[in-house]
């Protein structure tokens, strides 16, 4: 189980699995985070970044979505 206190740690963990290869660890972590936010949306949360280049936030938001994000 996650910690639900560490969200934002929650999303770079899952973001770092899919950019490793490592799908189904990170889709395990996106159903993890769906039973304790499940309202969490992958666009929301990408845009929410502080990154002046918005093709960051753009690649964030992918990430999620290939972990099983909406």
């Amino acid at each position: 189980m996650i910690n639900p206190e560490r969200l934002l740690g929650n999303i770079y963990i899952t973001i770092t699995l899919v950019r490793k290869n490592r799908l189904e660890y990170a889709r395990w972590y996106a159903e993890e985070l769906l039973a304790h936010m499940p309202d969490i949306h992958a666009e929301h949360r990408a845009s929410r970044q502080p990154y002046k280049d918005r093709t960051i936030n753009r690649q964030l938001r992918d990430d999620l979505h290939k972990a099983g994000l909406e």
